[in-house]
């Protein structure tokens, strides 16, 4: 059901519950439905928690619409995109088979991992994050606070400046004058940025970077292949589930890549063959999955697939912080020291000149 058909039915769309909330409670869930409760009943314990509010708000919409009779996937399709179509194609093919307890309990290990990725690479990118903020700030603090303090000295001086120094000088009237303005006018472009209708320059943008891009595409394929793995798995056919994990995908390239092997499918032709074809996803990764598609362990080796390459993306990122914080701290460092350098040597100049 599009957004357009919620809002008609009187249910509006809402935005995707993050994968460490979709983990909590797909993991609850299935412990409950193995332990031999039924789906409702299930539904109606984790709506109770009062401890986790978060497990509880996915759980009472759903609980409301089956007691009234709707199978569980219908009900979760009715939320909108807060389940996503991933979720809803795993726990459609569950009902169908009758083993939805086996079913939540893949979809938890399935955002457990794609939420532990995302963490790993937040934690590494947490501490040049705040490196360069604090950098950024000892540097705005020196050109607005510290320099001003020496121009009516060298204006008193009357005598001829470094050309260094000058521009020294010019900075930090620019940053004083136009200073709070330019720091408006960034937050307001960075929160336009971060508007859903940005999506588009947003991924431009990333996918122009040779180092981030390449790592949002790397991370990206290792989503791709972990999503493909637990859809087959769970008794999705192939086409409907390449199709369902192309309409997730983020970055450009690999969106590209993806929709490119869920049409080539529907011909008949090789899934390695189709994936070497676009040229996105590594060799090793290509030659993993003709092998599963030979031996009819597909499931398994996309899993692996998905392992491999996720831990060549946490590799990748620690290898990039570690290029980015030394390069960080010479660059600020010789900013800061070029600046006191610069004051320094005309404030000796002076005085030399006074004695």
């Amino acid at each position: 059901m599009t957004d357009i058909g919620l809002e008609a039915a009187g249910m509006p769309a809402r935005g995707a519950a993050a994968p460490r909330d979709l983990a909590m409670f797909f993991r609850q869930f299935s412990t409950i439905l193995n332990a031999g409760l039924p789906v409702d009943r299930a539904l109606d314990l984790l709506s109770r928690d009062r401890e986790d509010r978060t497990t509880a708000k996915l759980a009472e919409p759903l609980l409301q619409q089956v007691r009234m009779g709707t199978p569980l996937a219908t009900a979760m399709t009715r939320e909108g995109a807060l389940f996503g179509p991933f979720a809803v194609s795993v726990t459609r093919a569950a009902e169908a088979s009758g083993d939805l307890g086996h079913a939540t309990g893949t979809l938890a290990d399935h955002f457990e991992q794609r939420a532990a990725l995302l963490d790993e690479i937040r934690s590494t990118l947490t501490y040049p994050a705040v490196l360069f903020a604090a950098s950024a700030l000892a540097v705005i603090v020196l050109f607005v606070v510290v320099v001003p303090q020496f121009e009516p000295l060298f204006d008193r001086s009357g005598a001829d400046i470094p050309t260094t120094t000058a521009t020294v000088l010019a900075i930090s009237r620019w940053m004083v004058a136009w200073g709070g303005w330019t720091g408006i006018a960034i937050a307001v472009l960075v929160a336009g940025l971060m508007l859903p209708a940005a999506a588009p320059l947003r991924d431009r943008f990333v996918s122009a970077s040779p180092l981030i891009g390449a790592l949002r595409n790397r991370a990206d394929a290792a989503r791709w292949a972990r999503g493909l793995a637990t859809l087959t798995k769970a008794g999705v056919g192939l086409p409907e589930a390449l199709s369902i994990v192309a309409d997730a995908a983020q970055s450009g390239p690999i969106r590209a890549a993806a929709v490119h092997v869920a049409n080539a499918i529907l011909q008949g032709r090789s899934l390695a063959g189709v994936m070497a074809e676009t040229g996105a996803f590594p060799t090793v990764a290509v030659q993993m999955v003709r092998v599963g598609e030979e031996t009819g362990r597909l499931s398994e080796v996309l899993n692996s697939v998905a392992d491999l390459i996720g831990r060549d993306v946490k590799g990748r990122t620690k290898r990039l912080v570690a290029l980015i914080e030394p390069v960080l701290i010479l660059v600020l460092g010789l900013a800061v020291a070029l600046v006191v350098m610069a004051l320094l040597t005309t404030v000796t100049s002076l005085n030399e000149a006074v004695t």
